[in-house]
């Protein structure tokens, strides 16, 4: 009996797959590049059938809207310099 990961594509496989390319000329690589890993990283995970793929681009897809997707958080809006009080001049 074969273990199903093994027939699943390459990072390198599916950053060819026009869908894909298609992407990296919309987004950043290093934004594709880790979606790709984290989409072979899922199906590895879960073992199931092998995806088409055209599932793997809509997988790709969606991980790539996720990461670019403005988020809203609370942020400290600091801009005074902090200085050293316990430090004495030279």
């Amino acid at each position: 009996m074969t273990d199903p990961r093994r027939d699943l594509p390459s990072v390198n496989t599916l950053l060819e797959t026009p869908g894909v390319k298609w992407l990296l000329e919309q987004h950043p690589r290093s934004v594709v590049l880790d979606a790709v890993r984290s989409s072979v990283d899922a199906a590895r995970e879960t073992g199931g059938p092998r995806p088409t793929e055209e599932q793997w681009v809509e997988t790709i897809a969606s991980e790539v809207r996720d990461a670019t997707r403005a988020s809203r958080r609370r942020v400290i809006n600091a801009p005074a310099v902090v200085r050293q009080t316990h430090l004495e001049p030279r």
